[in-house]
């Protein structure tokens, strides 16, 4: 099973700012296109999935004069599923996440200090867990990074996929 996260960690290029997410299996898709996420996800016009093989898949567009867009969980599905469905997807996150195109961004470039609270994603056996974390160890997007669970003494490594939030692979 393919774990795709609706959760986006962002990839800075030179100038250009394409969105990055990863998959379990290393399935990686790579939106094309320089925005900035509200909340947790995408704004897909033109994404590619790498595996070995390429494909666009156009999920959605902005239209003109048009800065906010609501994208659904099972749009995504339906679209992977099309492009291709030898893989049974299993998107986390919520339901439904708001797109808005902001400006570019570099926000892949700071560090984040240990203290900060992210919000901790983790699906197993249909089951998902979102809990709160602390960061005990500064990172970047797109990092390994060790948290504290809530107010307890356990320590995870979890990935930063992006300011707010972590999702333990």
């Amino acid at each position: 099973m393919n774990y795709i996260y609706t959760i986006v960690s962002i990839l800075c290029i030179g100038n250009t700012v394409d969105y990055l997410y990863v998959s379990k299996q290393s399935i990686t898709l790579i939106l094309k296109k320089n925005i900035t996420i509200s909340k947790k996800i995408v704004n897909l016009y033109d994404v590619t999935i790498v595996n070995n093989y390429i494909k666009n898949i156009d999920i959605a567009e902005l239209k003109p004069n048009q800065n906010t867009l609501i994208i659904s969980k099972k749009h995504i599905l339906l679209r992977l599923m099309l492009y291709d469905n030898r893989y049974n997807y299993d998107i986390l996150g919520p339901d439904y996440v708001e797109v808005k195109y902001i400006s570019d961004s570099n926000i892949n470039k700071y560090t984040f200090l240990p203290g900060k609270k992210v919000t901790l994603y983790y699906k197993k056996n249909g089951i998902e867990i979102i809990t709160t974390a602390e960061l005990i160890q500064a990172g970047k997007i797109g990092e390994m990074v060790k948290l504290r669970i809530g107010d307890t003494s356990r320590i995870i490594t979890a990935l930063l996929i992006d300011e707010n939030n972590a999702i333990i692979e």
